[in-house]
């Protein structure tokens, strides 16, 4: 398949006639060129941007479980304050039961 695009074929026309979509084709050329030393190979990433990562997928799966759910240390996310802002929320000090 690489051959054959290679020689000049494109990926759309290899798609209706054999049975790999598009997207294959075009990761299997990559791959292939990376291989060979004809493209950049992939950088790994950073330390900094692993730890980024992580912390987003963090504070997105507490995001995703909604208002009122939100509690850190002693601060809870409560609706906005004006009829403009109703469908925000802000970090307010949470009211403590004694």
């Amino acid at each position: 398949m690489i051959e054959l695009v290679r020689s000049g074929r494109i990926p759309q026309e290899l798609a209706k006639e054999f049975e790999p979509s598009v997207r294959p084709i075009r990761n299997w050329v990559t791959h292939d060129d990376r291989d060979a030393g004809r493209r950049a190979p992939v950088a790994a990433p950073s330390p900094d941007f692993a730890s980024a990562s992580k912390t987003i997928r963090r504070l997105a799966r507490i995001f995703h479980q909604g208002p009122g759910t939100m509690a850190t240390d002693r601060r809870v996310w409560t609706p906005g304050g004006s009829a403009r802002d109703s469908g925000s929320y802000r970090l307010a000090e949470a009211q403590v039961r004694a």
